[in-house]
């Protein structure tokens, strides 16, 4: 039993280090190769260090996330459900939709900015001088910042809220009023998922994309 839990450590240890190898070769490439701007990704850590096609396929994701205030409404038990115009939450326009649209907004305008700053990088990287390179890597990381740390923010925040309403019209009202409010804005639920599904749609379509516009610019 000792040798085949050892034998397993053993190939579980060689799993783990040819993946650390891997991460180590790609670093090592990025900085011995020609591209300025790989060479200051390579030197920076955490969410910073992806690639823009990875970042671009996290908010795809966000978004379709933000759109599970559909199905969440949906179940809503009935005496919340009254408590809305109609008495259809969906087409409402509560104060989590304000949260939402934020959140929709912040994606929308940096998974766009992230998109153009790829765009760039794969067009005019072998001409890219050391301040242009780290000009678009700060712009880089500040679009990650708010289109995923904030962003992401607000999508947990409004799917939370959200989740409230399930526990019925007693904590909505102690917990949650101003979330189930009129927001004045005229958005929907119903809209609000839409356009965050078509834009999840269109973001990950970019980040499948890119690499390619990449292979035809080389």
């Amino acid at each position: 039993m000792r040798e085949d839990g050892s034998a397993g450590n053993g190939d579980g240890g060689d799993d783990n280090d040819d993946a650390g190898t891997d991460i180590e070769d790609r670093i090592t490439e990025a900085i011995l190769g020609d591209s300025v701007y790989e060479r200051l990704r390579a030197e920076r850590t955490g969410v910073s260090s992806r690639p823009i096609p990875q970042k671009l396929t996290a908010q795809s994701g966000l978004l379709v996330a933000l759109a599970l205030v559909f199905p969440i409404s949906v179940a809503f038990p009935a005496p919340v459900k009254a408590s809305f115009p109609a008495g259809d939450p969906l087409l409402a326009s509560p104060g989590i939709v304000l949260l939402g649209a934020l959140a929709l907004a912040l994606v929308v305008f940096t998974g766009t900015s992230l998109a153009a700053i790829e765009y760039c990088r794969l067009r005019f990287e072998s001409r890219l001088t050391h301040a242009q390179a780290e000009a678009l890597l700060n712009g880089e990381d500040l679009a990650t910042l708010f289109g995923i740390g904030t962003a992401g923010s607000a999508v947990l925040a409004t799917d939370g809220l959200a989740l409230l309403g399930l526990g019925g019209l007693d904590l909505v009202r102690v917990y949650t009023k101003n979330a189930f409010a009129a927001s004045g804005t005229g958005i929907s639920v119903a809209a609000l998922t839409t356009a965050s599904l078509c834009g999840a749609v269109v973001l990950y379509a970019v980040s499948q994309s890119l690499p390619l516009v990449g292979d035809r610019l080389e």
